[in-house]
This record gives structure tokens, C-alpha cells and sequence, in this order.
């Protein structure tokens, strides 16, 4: 009795609630593969938020949604840089070539040149100061001079500017320049990459990220272990936040002490991250072998996330009513989906069923309610495609073109279509969910009202006429659709099945019940 009143409440209870729709920051994922054939090796954006990509190949940039390569300026068309940086602050992009490192910013006036070859590395900072970096070779400039470095014996693996201090990282060692010479500031075997936040610098290794003083070189941070991935090859501070490339995507702060992961078809072109940049409107963006990829943050309230989903649910995603699965026939091309039948088209279209009633009973947009009753379409059809009375099939086809699981499906009087059998207590708990929400926000007249009991009737009489079973064609009970008390009760009470199954059968008596007692069973 209990159970039932419980039951009846949450059916008859106030369906929706409204409140101001705030707007949110959303992450949405760009991708502009790269080039076939090149071999991408370092990503920077500068103060235009041009993004430019260093291949082995030379200079390429993203132009519109296309990555090519640079032959902006004819001078530099046909070279390939060995290293190109951003200047710090100012953000002119610098070229170090063979035999010099120039700029096209300050109308070409900076540059300075040395021999052949001797360097491969460079960074830039705000007052036009340069440190280069070579095999057993380093030097400092002040734009047209060039003052020579003792190297570290180890040699350089990456050079970094901030605060308009350089340093250089070797596979035993963080140093700083100071006084025209390398100080040590951090013996650190394993250190892959670094970057700066504040006043620390966080140094990312195969086994995570942790961070120093800038000033001293003490610890700041422990190592963060507990991370997405540990391999850390690639940071990133934008935001406030640090990012960190992986082999197996990137991931960043959440801002309450977790992490936000990027990784798979959803956010990359591939997971293996070559190297990380933000632009000065915030993106941040991520460079694969084969794609650069663009992580947009965008201001969205949840009517405009709304929007944007309900356009490509109504472009690809409704299959006679039903929402369905999409298969690309070439992967990442949408012009080749294909909708396709699953296993549980019927719980997957009660949400979304559920979704345009809520809408409906927030807004009265007509829209709403066309697409409620055109989704139940679909579940009345379940009922009428199979030739046994009251039994709801999973879904239904077009004879000859059903996907999953095709030992489940059977003919049906109409020799167009088939259907599939084998319905489970998952799709009976859509059905519940469905007359619910129809009957109380969405059907308004009698014979709208007439046609959501009609449904929950059929449904209900075949469960109560088989004793309590779902029964296919074969005259057998599905594996799932049982609410027998043997069946049921058969559970120790300690497992789960026994209170859900309960539940669920006690809900579905309680939905007829709610609504307009019409149910036949309920009336015998």
C-alpha cells in the first residue's frame, strides 16, 4: 500500500520546474587535419592569433579551416626554419634560420646573424633578447650582437623565456641565465617539458607534474600522480590553469581540485599530443601528428546547448520517430551516416520523448508537442508491427535492413517490415516513463488521453493474462520481462533484482491507475 501511494505521488506530482537559465562555459572541440605526408613538430599562436605549425617541412599556418603552408612573405616562401618562437609579451613571431634569427615584426629591423647551422633552438623575450641554443653551443643576443654561453655538457633539450628570464632544460637539469652565464636551478632527471605559473614552474615527467620556486628552486607542488595520464611530454598554462599534453590526450585543472580530459574522437583527431598553445581569446589549442585541434570555450545557456542538439537530432537521428544510432561509412564523414536500429530504441527514445513534454509543459511550443506524439507514434507501432496482442517489440525495420542482433528479429504480418522480439524490463520502464510524462504534460484532450491508456492497457492486460511475463513469439518469457512473484521472489533479499523488479511492475500498475483509470484490467 505504501509502495503504491509513493508510486501515485511521484506520477501526480508537479512534472517541471523553472528557473532563470544562466549561461555556462562550454567546450566544444574544432579539428583541421594537417597536410598528408608532413611531419608536424611544434605549435605557437601570436599576438594576431595566427596558429602556425613547424613541421619538419617547414612553416605551415591555419588559414580558414585549412592548414597550409606559409608563403605569405616570398622571402621566407621557400624555407624551412630551424625553430620558430613567439616573442615574449609582444607575441611577433621570430624565424631561426640556418645563418640568422629574424622577425617581420618592427618593419624587419631585428636581426642577427652567425655562422651556418649552429643553432637550433631559440626563444625570444619582451625586451628583444634571444638565447640560442645548438650542439654544444649557446649564445645570448640584444637583438644585433651575440655574446657565446658555456653550454652544459648533456646538451639542450628546451629552451623557455618568462619574466624575461631565460631558461634552458637538459635531460639532468633546469638552468637559469644570469650574469651571461647558466646558473643551475633544479637537478631534475626525467623532466620532460616545463612551464610557468606565477612564481613556480611546473616540470611535467613520465610520472606526472610537479612545480618549484622560481626563485630558489624549492619545492612548490609534489608530484600530482594522480592525474588522467601520468606521462606528462607537454605543458601549458592558460587561464590560470595548467594544461598538460600526453600520449593519451590532454587534460587540465577543473578548478575544484580534479581534471577535465580531452582525449578520443570526441575532442582529437588522435590522442598522442606533439604540443600544446592558447590563443589571446582563450582557446586552447592541441597539435596531433595529423590534426590541430581547437578547444573553444564558449559562453552557452542550456536553451542554446538545446538548440543546437535538437538541430542535428532532427538532421540525423529520427528513424520512424524512433531516436536512432548513427554508422559513418567513412569515419569522421557525417555526409556517410546511416541510421540504425539498437537494442534499447525504445528507452533512448523515451528520453528524448520525455525531453519535447518537459518542453511542452514549460513553453506550449507546438513544436514541442509535434514531436512528443510523433515519438509516440513509434512506441503505438511496436504494439501493431508483431502479430502478438499486447507484446511490445523492442523495434522494428524495413525487411531486410535490421543491424543488432539479427537472431532476434521476426516476420511481421506485414510482409514489408520486421520486428524485434526479446523485450526486456529496461524498454517496459520507457513505457511507464512515457504515459507518464504524455498524459501529464502533453496530451489535452480526451482522445489524446485515450491513446496514452489505450497503450499502457495493451501492455499491461499481456503482462497480467501471461502471469505476470513478457511472453514472445516463441510462447516463452524473455529473459528479462519477468515480474512472477516466484520469479521475483526467487532473489535473496538481499539483491538488487528482486526490490527493482518490484518496483518496476508496481510502477506500471500505478501508471494505469494515474491515468483516467482506464485501464482494462484495472476496470475488470
Amino acid at each position: 500500500m505504501y509502495t503504491i501511494l509513493v508510486c501515485l505521488l511521484a506520477i501526480s506530482a508537479p512534472a517541471w520546474a523553472s528557473g532563470p537559465d544562466e549561461p555556462f562555459i562550454q567546450p566544444v572541440s574544432e579539428k583541421f587535419p594537417l597536410p598528408q605526408g608532413i611531419h608536424p613538430v611544434k605549435l605557437l599562436t601570436d599576438y594576431n592569433n595566427t596558429v602556425h605549425v613547424l613541421a619538419k617541412e617547414g612553416l605551415f599556418y591555419l588559414t580558414g579551416d585549412k592548414v597550409a603552408r606559409d608563403v605569405r612573405f616570398r622571402p621566407l616562401a621557400d624555407k624551412i626554419p630551424a625553430d620558430v618562437t613567439v616573442q615574449e609579451t609582444h607575441g611577433h613571431l621570430y624565424y631561426l634560420l640556418a645563418d640568422k634569427l629574424i622577425t617581420n615584426g618592427y618593419a624587419g629591423v631585428p636581426y642577427v646573424t652567425f655562422p651556418a647551422n649552429t643553432y637550433d633552438r631559440a626563444v625570444v623575450n619582451a625586451a628583444g633578447n634571444a638565447l640560442l641554443s645548438g650542439k654544444g653551443k649557446m649564445a645570448v643576443t640584444d637583438g644585433k650582437n651575440i655574446q657565446p654561453i658555456a653550454a652544459p655538457e648533456e646538451g639542450v633539450s628546451e629552451l623557455f623565456v618568462n619574466d624575461g628570464i631565460f631558461y634552458a632544460l637538459t635531460p639532468r637539469a633546469l638552468y637559469r641565465v644570469a650574469g651571461g652565464q647558466l646558473q643551475r636551478l633544479h637537478a631534475g632527471k626525467d623532466v620532460r617539458t616545463v612551464a610557468f605559473k606565477g612564481n613556480d614552474i611546473i616540470l611535467g615527467t613520465p610520472a606526472g607534474y610537479y612545480a618549484i620556486r622560481r626563485e630558489n628552486g624549492d619545492t612548490a607542488l609534489t608530484l600530482q600522480h594522480r592525474v588522467p595520464v601520468p606521462s606528462v611530454a607537454r605543458l601549458l598554462v592558460a587561464g590560470g590553469k595548467i594544461w598538460a599534453g600526453t600520449p593519451q590526450g590532454a587534460f587540465t585543472e577543473n578548478g575544484s581540485g580534479g581534471y577535465r580530459y580531452f582525449a578520443s574522437k570526441r575532442w582529437l583527431d588522435q590522442d598522442e599530443v606533439k604540443d600544446l598553445s592558447a590563443d589571446q581569446d582563450g582557446n586552447v589549442w592541441i597539435l596531433t601528428s595529423s590534426g590541430l585541434n581547437k578547444i573553444a570555450f564558449r559562453r552557452h545557456s542550456l536553451a542554446d546547448k538545446t538548440d543546437y542538439f535538437q538541430r542535428k537530432i532532427r538532421l540525423r537521428h529520427i528513424r520512424y520517430g524512433f531516436i536512432a544510432n548513427i554508422h559513418l561509412l567513412t569515419p569522421g564523414d557525417l555526409t556517410t551516416a546511416q541510421m540504425a536500429d539498437t537494442d534499447n530504441d525504445g528507452l533512448w527514445s523515451a528520453f528524448y520523448l520525455g525531453s519535447q513534454a518537459f518542453r511542452y509543459g514549460t513553453t506550449r511550443e507546438p513544436e514541442a508537442k509535434r514531436y512528443a506524439w510523433e515519438a509516440f507514434e513509434a512506441f503505438e507501432r511496436i504494439l501493431s508491427v508483431n502479430q502478438l496482442k499486447g507484446f511490445p517489440s523492442r523495434t522494428f525495420e524495413r525487411k531486410g535492413y535490421k543491424n543488432s542482433d539479427p537472431e532476434r528479429w521476426r516476420d511481421s504480418p506485414d510482409p514489408e517490415w520486421e520486428w524485434k522480439g526479446h523485450t526486456s524490463s529496461d524498454e517496459f520502464v520507457a513505457y511507464i516513463w512515457i504515459a507518464a510524462v504524455l498524459n501529464e504534460m502533453v496530451a489535452e484532450t480526451a482522445d489524446e488521453k485515450q491513446r496514452v491508456a489505450a497503450f499502457m492497457d495493451k501492455i499491461m492486460t499481456h503482462i497480467i493474462d501471461n502471469k505476470w511475463y513478457l511472453v514472445d513469439i516463441d510462447n516463452k518469457p524473455t529473459l528479462w520481462g519477468r515480474w512472477n512473484p516466484e520469479y521475483i521472489n526467487w532473489y535473496p533479499e538481499t539483491i538488487g533484482d528482486r526490490r527493482l523488479g518490484s518496483t518496476t511492475i508496481v510502477a506500471g500498475l500505478c501508471a494505469c491507475s494515474q491515468i483516467r483509470r482506464a485501464c482494462n484490467w484495472l476496470i475488470r
